[in-house]
Parts: structure tokens; C-alpha cells; sequence
């Protein structure tokens, strides 16, 4: 991830404070320049308009805008620097991380250290708030999804939150980071469950569907814990497509059993549908057809006939 879009990600969730002066941010997370001035004494020769004239200065916002565009994307383009004027405290030079750098290298090399400073302690209370676990209003939002979508089946309702806690790799719900709290509703709302209760066989849920159950979980715990992987490394995690998951995996599996034979039963104390493949090379007969399948040489090999016959004929002692 560049430090354009980190800027842009981590805006206004802490403030950047240099001595007693807050530094403002605009609406992109682009920081005020104006600010910095202030606080780094406020002399006339620093002004940010002397600074952003500097012929380095234009070359490097110049570099950054080129290496943030996005030809493919151009309404997502956030350039370098943002000026405001005539809106009352909002007014001012704002501009990205890089630049706030460099004018503060501009100013002197003290007052960079200082701002230096200033951002690595707001990076680090960032990462103080991110281990903040969520707050009990938050518990009771998620137990409101977890009641509503169990419907009262206990077996479901620990079954959600077992694969939420396993998810999260956390002991209990209520260790969950707050960070975490927005991917934690989406999980929980968009998890894959079956009931546990008797299976109407008239009911239109199919073989297929009720096969890909566990092969959905599978799939949305990947997706999830590979974005989850790729925003811990301060990677940009690509937009997920847009497919229906219970489709996707019923087309791998009606893609994987074309041509296969299935055995289905159902558990005599669940009640719940138990789905096994046929090998290729076991025979299914009716008893009154077994004399009709050994004159079948594509089903019962000529060298399995003597061995048919010593039990046919032990039979008949």
C-alpha cells in the first residue's frame, strides 16, 4: 500500500498534535499545512506558499500525483495537495504525508524530527485503539444477529459462535478487537448454516445444496482470513467479485460429481441427510437380476468367474 492511500485509510482516526496545536485534516486525510506553520513558529519566510513554489517541492507532488493515478479509475484520484478557500475553519493548504515531511525538512531539520515524532506517537495510538476489544453495545448486536439467525435451534446458535470465535482466533466473543467488529456482523449475517431440525423430504432444498453447505464455509473462512492476512501486512486487499457463494460452490460440486454415483442416506438420530460416493467399481443389483449381470462381460470380468463358481458350489453343499 502506498502512503497516499495509508493516509487516506488512517484519516482523522487520531489526531496529529505537534506541541498544544492539533493539526487539521481535510475530508481525504490530507493534513493542513497552515497548522504546521503554526507550529513550527509561525515566521513568514515558512510560509506554506513559499514552500509549495519550491521547484523540488513541485516535482515531488508532481511525482506523487503520477504514481496515485489511477488510468483505469480516474474518480478515485486524490491529489497531493488540496487548497480551501473561503469556508471558514475548514480553509487552508492541506496535503499528504510526503509533503508534510518535506515541509517540515523545508522549515529545519528540528522541526522535522519533531514532526517525525508527532506521527510515528499517532501511528502508535492507532495501534493501541485497534487492540481495544468491542464495546457491550457492540456484544449485543452480534448476540442479536446469532439469536435471530439460530432461530432458537441451540445446536445452530453454538455452532455460529463457535465459528465465529475460530474465525477470530479468540477464546469468547467478547475478546473480539474493535477492529474487527464491522468483518465480524458481515461474517456472522453472511455464514452458511443448515438446521438441525427433522428434514421434510418434500421440502425443495437439494442433494447439491444441502452437499455444499460445509464447502461455503470453507470458502467464505478462506476469503476471509486471506483479506484479514493481507490488511495485517498493509497490503490493499482487491475488491471481492460480485458471485452468489452458495452458487459458486454448488458449481464446483455438480462440476466435480458430473458422471459420479451417490449413496444417500439418513442419520436415524439427526435425521439429517449423509451423502457418500459409489465407487466406480462396486456393482449395485437387484437379487432377481444377479443371473442377467453374470452373463454381463463389461460388468463381471471373464478371470472373476471360477472364483464365482467354488462359491456358488460351496453354497449348494
Amino acid at each position: 500500500m502506498n502512503s497516499l492511500a495509508q493516509t487516506y485509510i488512517n484519516s482523522t482516526t487520531q489526531p496529529l498534535v505537534i506541541g498544544d496545536l492539533f493539526i487539521r485534516q481535510d475530508e481525504d486525510g490530507r493534513y493542513c499545512l497552515n497548522d504546521l506553520h503554526k507550529a513550527s513558529g509561525d515566521t513568514r519566510k515558512d510560509r506554506p506558499s513559499y514552500f509549495l513554489e519550491n521547484e523540488k517541492t513541485q516535482e515531488l507532488i508532481k511525482t506523487i500525483d503520477d504514481e496515485n493515478y489511477d488510468v483505469g479509475n480516474p474518480s478515485s484520484f486524490k491529489r497531493a495537495v488540496n487548497i480551501i478557500r473561503g469556508r471558514g475553519k475548514e480553509q487552508g493548504t492541506y496535503a499528504v504525508k510526503e509533503l508534510v515531511y518535506s515541509y517540515a525538512m523545508w522549515i529545519s531539520a528540528k522541526f522535522h524530527l519533531t514532526v517525525i515524532r508527532a506521527y510515528d506517537a499517532m501511528v502508535m495510538q492507532w495501534q493501541i485503539n485497534d487492540r481495544k476489544s468491542i464495546s457491550p453495545e457492540q456484544q449485543s448486536l452480534l448476540h442479536e444477529i446469532v439469536d435471530r439467525r439460530s432461530n432458537g435451534e441451540r445446536k445452530i446458535y453454538a455452532e455460529m459462535w463457535s465459528r465465529h470465535n475460530r474465525h477470530f482466533k479468540i477464546a469468547k466473543y467478547s475478546q473480539l478487537l474493535s477492529v474487527h467488529f464491522s468483518e465480524a456482523v458481515h461474517y456472522l449475517e453472511t455464514m452458511d448454516i443448515k438446521s438441525s431440525k427433522k428434514l421434510d423430504i418434500q421440502t425443495d432444498l437439494t442433494v447439491f445444496e444441502r452437499l455444499s453447505t460445509e464447502v461455503v464455509n470453507q470458502v467464505t473462512d478462506y476469503i476471509w482470513s486471506l483479506n484479514r492476512e493481507i490488511r495485517r501486512l498493509k497490503g490493499v486487499a482487491p475488491a471481492l467479485p460480485s458471485f452468489d457463494e452458495k452458487t459458486m460452490a454448488q458449481a464446483v460440486i455438480n462440476q466435480q460429481m458430473q458422471g459420479k454415483r451417490m449413496f444417500l442416506t439418513f442419520n436415524p438420530v439427526s435425521s439429517a441427510p449423509e451423502i457418500s460416493l459409489v465407487e466406480d467399481d462396486l456393482l449395485m443389483v437387484r437379487r432377481n437380476e444377479i443371473e442377467n449381470l453374470l452373463n454381463d462381460p463389461d460388468k463381471v470380468p471373464q478371470d472373476r468367474i471360477p472364483n464365482i463358481i467354488q462359491s456358488a458350489a460351496k453354497r449348494l453343499k
